[in-house]
């Protein structure tokens, strides 16, 4: 698949999805808010191009959510509205002293941003994916981060953290994303 045609389905997944996920009053909404809902889009796909090892294929995929986040009812409409037929999808909230090694993907609000290390090095063996909310998060421990470039919600990516943790991410979303280690 090209570089154009990867780029055109992630575009059609996020199309489909930001039409999906109820919007919110154009004149109310706040920017936090509105960021929370791409972030929660872009969560959702990361899992549809990420293959976990075989001891994480079995089972529903659980997202889980550390502390409360403004994300976290983007991503119940997502799955909620979701048609097809494959695996299940959970989201979860958890506090920092819960056992978070159940969790497919981990997203890390800014609040708990300085966790990022500890968390790494605990759930790597467990093959968990940390997506971390602050700007360079992927930089200290998470696999993905989110970045504002220009006002455009962007995402960076590290292969390292990936690989420690034994996923594998397909070529098409590592080439959409700002690669860093």
């Amino acid at each position: 698949m090209t570089r154009a045609v990867a780029l055109t389905v992630f575009a059609l997944h996020f199309l489909l999805l930001t039409l999906a996920v109820p919007a919110v009053a154009q004149s109310d909404a706040s920017e936090e808010q509105r960021l929370a809902k791409f972030k929660a889009i872009f969560i959702y796909n990361f899992i549809e191009y990420v293959k976990w090892p075989e001891s994480k294929r079995e089972g529903p995929l659980i997202i889980g959510i550390l502390g409360e986040s403004d994300v976290a009812p983007y991503l119940h409409r997502i799955i909620a509205k979701r048609k097809d037929n494959k695996r299940p999808l959970v989201v979860e909230v958890h506090a920092p002293e819960d056992d978070l090694s159940a969790c497919h993907v981990l997203f890390v609000p800014t609040a708990f941003d300085k966790e990022l290390k500890k968390l790494h090095k605990e759930l790597v063996a467990a093959h968990v994916m940390l997506v971390g909310e602050a700007e360079d998060a992927a930089k200290r421990g998470a696999s993905i981060s989110f970045k504002l470039v220009k006002g455009k919600l962007k995402f960076e990516i590290n292969p390292k953290n990936l690989a420690a943790a034994e996923l594998h991410m397909s070529s098409h979303l590592l080439r959409l994303g700002l690669i860093v280690d």
